[in-house]
C-alpha cells in the first residue's frame, strides 16, 4: 500500500523484543511492578518507572523520559512502560483487539481510552480517534495524563511532547547536533538521544549524528554504561495499518499536536535519514513514549 498521506517514506531493520516478557512482582504500595531491569538506574529524586538524564525541551523546562514505550493489555485495561528501553511489540500488535490477552504498544492517536478514543482501536475511520481536540497538552486523551501505569511510581504525571517541544529537544538545545544519533541496542535498532549534561562513559564511544544504524553498536554491557548516564533509546516501531504491521524498520512515535479532524504530528525516523516530524492519519498505530516534567 502506497503512503500518500505522509511527507516522506522511511525504512531500517527490525527486531522484536528480545526479552521474555517480565514477571510482575507486588511492592509495598500495593501497585504490581515488572521485575526491574538492572540497567534502570534510580537516584534520589527520580521517580521509578523514568530514566535518570534530563532533556530541555524549552528554554525553561526540562524532562525526563520513561524507561520504555508505553504498552497496554486489552483483556483487564492495564498499562505500564516497556521493560527495557529497545524493548517492541512487533507483529504481535496484529492481535489488537478487546479480547487479546497479550500487550500492543502501537496506538491510534489520542487513544487513552476516554470517550471512543478505544486503546484497542484498529477502524481506519479518523472520526474515532479524539477529534474533538488537536493539542493532547494537558487534555485526557493523552495516554500519560490519563492512565494509571503499573511499573510507574507515580501515576498521572506523564505526558506526550508537542513538536516544537521536540523540535527543540533535537535541533534548538545546546550542542543538540552532538546528542542525538542512530545505534544498533542488543540487535534492536533505533534513536539514540544523550541528555543535555552529557558525560560518555570511559569504555563506551558514541559517534554522534551518525546517519546509520550500524555506526554506534551496544551490547549489554556497553548500554548498561550508557542508560546509567541517562542516554534514552528510541527503537524502530513500525507502524499498524488497521490490523497489519508495516514497515517494522521504521521508527514512528505520536507528539501531542493534532491537525484538523483527521491528522497528527508524528517523530519518524530511519536509517541514512535525518529525524522527521510531519503528519498522518490518526488511526495509524504508532509508538508512545512519554516524558514527566522537571
Amino acid at each position: 500500500m502506497k503512503r500518500t498521506f505522509v511527507l516522506l517514506s522511511l525504512f531500517a531493520v527490525f527486531f522484536a523484543a528480545c526479552e521474555k516478557e517480565p514477571e510482575e512482582t507486588a511492592l509495598s504500595n500495593n501497585v504490581y511492578h515488572p521485575t526491574q531491569d538492572p540497567a534502570i538506574v534510580t537516584e534520589e529524586g527520580v521517580e521509578q518507572g523514568a530514566i535518570v538524564g534530563l532533556f530541555s525541551v524549552s528554554d525553561t523546562l526540562r524532562v525526563r523520559f520513561s524507561r520504555g514505550n508505553l504498552q497496554y493489555r486489552a483483556k483487564d485495561s492495564k498499562w505500564r512502560f516497556a521493560g527495557n528501553q529497545f524493548d517492541v511489540v512487533g507483529k504481535e500488535n496484529e492481535n489488537i483487539g478487546k479480547a487479546f490477552s497479550g500487550w500492543i504498544d502501537l496506538f491510534g492517536w489520542g487513544t487513552s481510552g476516554n470517550a471512543n478514543s478505544i486503546p484497542y482501536c484498529s477502524e481506519m475511520d479518523p472520526s474515532l480517534y479524539a477529534t474533538s481536540v488537536n493539542m493532547l497538552v494537558g487534555n485526557s486523551y493523552d495516554w500519560g495524563v490519563s492512565n494509571e501505569i503499573l511499573n510507574a511510581e507515580v501515576s498521572w504525571i506523564w505526558r506526550t511532547l508537542t513538536v516544537d517541544e521536540w523540535n527543540y529537544l533535537l535541533e534548538g538545545r545546546s550542542n543538540a547536533s552532538q546528542l542525538k544519533s542512530y545505534a544498533t541496542v542488543m540487535g534492536h535498532q533505533g534513536l539514540l538521544l544523550l541528555p543535555d549534561e552529557w558525560i560518555c562513559p570511559a569504555n563506551v564511544s558514541v559517534v554522534p549524528a551518525a546517519q546509520s544504524y550500524a555506526t554506534n553498536n551496544y551490547d549489554k554491557s556497553a548500554w548498561i554504561y550508557l542508560q546509567a548516564n541517562g542516554a534514552v533509546f528510541l527503537p524502530a516501531t513500525g507502524w499498524r495499518m488497521g490490523t497489519t504491521v508495516q514497515y517494522p524498520e521504521e521508527g514512528y512515535y505520536w507528539t501531542a499536536v493534532g491537525g484538523g479532524s483527521e491528522m497528527a504530528m508524528y517523530l519518524s525516523f530511519r536509517s541514512g535519514h535525518n529525524v522527521t516530524l510531519t503528519f498522518g492519519q490518526r488511526y495509524l498505530g504508532c509508538g508512545v513514549r512519554l516524558v514527566k516534567n522537571e
